[in-house]
């Protein structure tokens, strides 16, 4: 039996996976609850507990991941660009997020990434 913390999960999930609200820089705790249709504190019980993260570590995973999987694709991307296509809206918040996420600063991250694909 699917429980309601569950079911709650996978619809966040669907929103940040299919619809990629993360893109949002302005996206918060209160517009994603309302886009999901839980309260904010639903929506923040559930990723602490299912996900052992905060709204923002949350949401910075999935930005982080669409930057790599971007620079992965074309290593001719301007990393900025990603940055705020991504939903960054600064460069030293990204840079910053990037590093804690991955261990490597964007540029060591693209020539890691140059280095493993000759």
């Amino acid at each position: 039996m699917v429980s309601t913390r569950d079911s709650i999960l996978k619809e966040i999930k669907h929103y940040m996976e299919d619809e990629r609200v993360f893109k949002d820089n302005h996206l918060n705790l209160m517009s994603l609850s309302e886009v999901v249709g839980v309260s904010t504190h639903h929506l923040s019980e559930v990723l602490n507990q299912h996900e052992g993260k905060n709204f923002y570590q949350f949401v910075n995973d999935y930005r982080i991941k669409y930057v790599c999987e971007h620079l992965e694709k074309n290593q001719q991307a301007k990393i900025i660009e990603l940055a705020l296509d991504a939903g960054f809206s600064s460069k030293s918040t990204f840079n910053a997020v990037f590093k804690q996420l991955t261990g490597l600063s964007p540029t060591q991250y693209r020539k890691k990434v140059k280095n493993t694909s000759k």
